[in-house]
């Protein structure tokens, strides 16, 4: 079997910067051991071959380690003396803003800093969130004020630590200015190469916008310039995500490839010099890297495009894998953060996947006649080769993508091409592209048809707790074992006792794990969502109450499918039995619809309270949509989720209490007991209500609470308190929010009555298990600590 050096160098040096950014090195010990293989590597190169290979292969992984630990010594968090305080910054926008729930958010790398009368010169970035109102644009000088803030990852178990990958970008602080102080100093970007692209893209694509309508040219335009050009339709999106194609609205490799194919099939067809061909495709290729945003995923798209098209340029019959590898250690040498990033791993597999599993695919269906079974081959190789990410990434497979992707992929190309063509004779001649955007526009509604179809195929992709590292490392171990493995080592494998039992303890172990029967444990999670309320409840028999779910949403993020969906799977939850949306508000029911959209559900109960809430609208819709039973919320109803575990709801009454306006005295209050401990969900009802289920004499002792409204000064009195007596107070807040919560003077009495105070801002997702006797909490910021241990009572 011949050995490919380059990507075996290739991948010692991924590792070393996967273990140094994993386990956070120093310089020095890493650069000690490279100079060490190095030594070695002289010594033995002519008289020990194998053992100058081993070497050397030490020298890719210590030099990876060093590379990636140096670069983060050399990128500090500047702002640090400043977390927590009011600044003023000035600095340069470095990419185009994205749409958030809250506003828009960009990357600003700043170079002056002031607090009070003390300017201080930096060279740092942070992250900038704005409304929106003041367009921000790459390049711009601005100036703004506001508190500056660390970087918060989702605390949710096993949720994804934004903090540390935004770190390995050299960001390390956030800051949000409101309107009035944010300011353009200069709309001028010093880059003209970005202005020009950013420009001919705007005009470009405002071809597509005069020529078709609204929904296919935001399609055309996603497709030929990113989704970030025009946003796409939430609708149209989900169906591409959802048949696993979401790739091609995205701008990424596979149109910078289809771009250089395009302009080497042309520039060959005029029999320009291959200098020439060289010059102007490498432009062309970097023109539309700066067109697309100029995104770092772009440029290592462009980086790696390019390297392809040197080597067919110059006539080399390269290695593919070697060429990969190549651009792979540019990249990685250019910034070896990039590593971690999701966008280089799915670029990285997929064409690994084409190069090592297409051809032993395309030769399992070589009895099939005609390209197109090849094409499946390789198509099914991509999406092989990047599904293990995808799941654990994003929470979701997509089988049907295989075929999928044989349409969009080739539909797509053509798309590109003449889209593209039609925008520049629409700049020459704006009448003619009426005319020529005709065509595109059938092939974009058949595309939509077939890729609406493909979304809605049963089982063409559903929601997957996802996989923990270790099972990604394996079945990528298990993929690169067939890709290498020749059909005769297969067979003697397979042939093996040592292989068969290896197999079988396997197997053996795994069964195992799942059949050991677990202590029954009520399991509830006061999920982290920021500015909102979300509780899990888990029982032991597997049964699951989910008490609102909540997060700020708007425009394109759909908070449900981005925060909450996502922390339920990695609880293991594949549907739920009862949803309590205890009233309606945003922050209570913002990713209700997601969820009810994506997962099975059997009932919701809500208050009923006359309300004209968007979320709550689209909350009903989906109930209505997918047939779930739908009850009014009464105090007095009682129900066991399971043998052991009854659910019964205090609040609010029938008929309603008279005088009482506001939607949060409405709030669903309820009570979950497991044998001797209790849950009380208070939801975000006022002093108003906590008195009247005071006086009616409501079961209110629990052992433990979610504190009324976010701790909010309005809530938690303190005969409610007396009555309650919880041994654990949860308080789900937002870090640094507008309202001033916890409320001081809350927590201050919570502490009185010696409870034991969670905060998700500062604990992140709070889990109380138990057993009914005693309880047991942990923290998901700090997931590996030993859980406090309390009795009930």
């Amino acid at each position: 079997m011949r050995l490919h050096l380059l990507p075996l160098l290739a991948f010692a040096f991924a590792t070393g910067i996967a273990l140094s950014g994993c386990w956070m090195l120093p310089p020095g010990p890493p650069a000690m051991a490279a100079m060490g293989a190095v030594l070695v590597v002289c010594a033995a190169l002519r008289w020990a071959p194998r053992l100058a290979l081993l070497a050397l292969l030490a020298l890719g992984l210590s030099g990876g380690a060093f590379w990636e630990a140096l670069d983060r010594a050399l990128h500090p968090n500047l702002f640090q003396p400043w977390i927590g305080k009011r600044v003023e910054v000035i600095g340069q926008v470095l990419d185009e803003p994205v749409e958030r729930g809250f506003g828009r958010v960009c990357r600003v790398r700043v170079v002056q800093l002031r607090r009070l009368e003390t300017t201080t010169r930096v060279d740092a970035r942070l992250l900038l969130r704005t409304s929106g109102k003041v367009h921000l644009a790459p390049g711009h000088r601005v100036c703004a004020a506001g508190i500056l803030r660390p970087l918060r990852s989702s605390a949710n178990f096993g949720g994804f630590n934004y903090a540390r990958y935004m770190a390995r970008e050299h960001v390390h602080a956030t800051l949000t200015a409101h309107d009035p102080f944010v300011q353009i100093l200069d709309p001028a970007d010093p880059r003209w190469d970005r202005r020009l692209a950013l420009g001919l893209r705007d005009r470009l694509a405002a071809v597509h916008l005069a020529s078709l309508p609204p929904d296919e040219a935001a399609l055309m335009n996603g497709i030929v310039f990113g989704s970030r050009a025009t946003p796409v339709p939430d609708e149209i999106e989900r169906d591409f995500r959802n048949a696993g194609v979401v790739h091609v609205l995205v701008a990424s490799g596979a149109q910078i490839a289809v771009l250089i194919g395009i302009f080497l099939q042309v520039l060959g067809w005029a029999a320009a010099p291959r200098w020439a061909s060289l010059l102007i495709t490498l432009a062309g290729a970097w023109l539309y890297t700066l067109m697309a945003g100029g995104a770092p995923a772009m440029v290592r798209a462009s980086i790696t495009a390019g390297a392809l098209a040197v080597a067919q340029l110059l006539g080399r019959q390269n290695d593919p894998l070697s060429l990969l590898a190549l651009a792979a250690l540019v990249i990685l040498g250019l910034s070896p953060g990039d590593l971690f990033d999701l966008g280089f791993q799915l670029s990285f597999a997929a064409v690994g996947g084409m190069i090592l599993l297409g051809p032993r695919l395309r030769a399992l269906l070589h009895a099939k006649p005609g390209w197109l079974w090849g094409s499946i081959g390789y198509s099914l190789a991509a999406q092989l080769a990047t599904m293990p990410l995808i799941a654990h990434a994003f929470c979701q497979v997509a089988p049907v993508g295989v075929l999928a992707n044989l349409i969009a992929i080739p539909a797509s190309g053509l798309l590109l091409g003449g889209g593209l063509a039609v925008s520049v004779v629409g700049l020459l001649w704006p009448g003619a592209a009426f005319f020529l955007d005709s065509a595109n526009l059938a092939l974009l509604w058949a595309l939509r048809q077939v890729i609406h179809a493909c979304a809605r195929v049963p089982g063409g992709h559903f929601w997957v707790p996802p996989p923990g590292a270790v099972t990604v490392a394996l079945l990528y171990a298990g993929l690169l074992a067939i890709a290498w493995l020749r059909r005769e080592h297969l067979a003697l494998l397979a042939g093996s006792r040592v292989a068969r039992a290896s197999g079988l303890a396997l197997v053996a172990l795994f069964a195992g794990s799942k059949l050991l029967p677990s202590p029954p444990l009520l399991r509830v999670t006061f999920l982290d969502v920021g500015q909102g309320d979300s509780t899990l409840v888990q029982t032991p028999s597997g049964r699951t109450l989910l008490v609102d779910g909540g997060g700020v949403s708007g425009g394109r993020f759909d908070f449900g499918e981005r925060v909450l969906l996502p922390a339920l799977l990695h609880r293991g939850v594949r549907g739920l039995d009862c949803i309590v949306a205890t009233h309606p508000q945003g922050d209570h029911i913002g990713g209700l619809a997601a969820v009810c959209r994506e997962l099975p559900v059997e009932m919701l109960i809500e208050p009923d309270v006359p309300s004209e809430n968007a979320e709550m609208e689209r909350l009903l819709e989906q109930v209505r949509r997918r047939g779930i039973r739908h009850l009014r919320a009464q105090a007095g109803v009682s129900w066991m989720l399971d043998p052991r575990t009854r659910v019964t709801l205090l609040h609010p009454p029938e008929p309603r209490l008279s005088g009482m306006g506001d939607v949060n005295d409405h709030s669903v209050v309820l009570r979950v007991e497991y044998g001797r401990t209790s849950f009380l969900l208070a939801a975000d009802i006022g002093r108003e209500v906590e008195a009247h289920l005071v006086r009616s004499g409501a079961p209110l002792e629990a052992s433990v609470l979610k504190v009324a409204h976010h701790g909010s000064r309005t809530s938690s009195g303190e005969a409610f308190l007396d009555a309650v007596r919880p041994r654990v107070a949860v308080v789900s807040v937002g870090e640094g929010n507008l309202f001033g919560h916890p409320a001081t003077e809350v927590i201050r009495r919570l502490a009185a009555r010696a409870a034991l105070t969670c905060r998700t801002d500062e604990e992140g997702a709070v889990e109380v298990s138990t057993d009914g006797e005693v309880l047991r909490v942990r923290s998901g910021r700090h997931p590996g600590a030993s859980p406090w241990r309390l009795p009930a009572h």
